[in-house]
């Protein structure tokens, strides 16, 4: 069962109180904003292969997750790179499932397509719906709105 999660770095958390983040680019909201970890497991298959760097933006990683998803509509594989690493997350489609691994960690998750799919829905609704309620301004700015289809 693949179970996505994160969590923001404190010095990232002061860092956005700097900023007017309804204003802010998206350049800045994927790549300068929001760092942290980014956890990928499947605790049933005993498989973690989660980025406990500290410095993984986050809103980054959940938007190449959803490009990820539908690329993986129309193509057998996909990639996540991490930003300014050569870490990645590899994704392979196979008959109805999608294979997980990473070049920075062992082990394989498989997951079926629609779960994958609705697995990664959840966590960036998730993950933008705890940042915008955290940072009320984040809300307002149009990017984020956009980026993640919020109304």
């Amino acid at each position: 069962m693949l179970e996505l999660d994160y969590n923001v770095d404190l010095a990232s958390i002061q860092k956005a109180r700097e900023v007017d983040l309804a204003a802010a680019t998206i350049y800045e909201l994927r790549y300068s904003l929001f760092v942290g970890d980014v956890r990928i497991t499947d605790s049933q298959a005993g498989v973690d292969l989660s980025a406990l760097w500290g410095w993984v933006p986050v809103i980054d990683f959940a938007l190449g997750l959803k490009y990820v998803a539908d690329v993986l509509e129309t193509e057998k594989v996909g990639q996540f790179d991490f930003t300014e690493s050569e870490a990645a997350l590899n994704f392979c489609r196979v008959g109805d499932s999608v294979e997980i691994s990473a070049t920075y960690a062992p082990g394989l998750i498989n997951v079926p397509v629609e779960t994958f799919r609705y697995d990664v829905e959840t966590f960036a609704l998730r993950m933008v719906n705890d940042l915008c309620t955290r940072n009320i301004r984040l809300a307002a700015n149009p990017e984020i709105r956009r980026q993640f289809g919020l109304p």
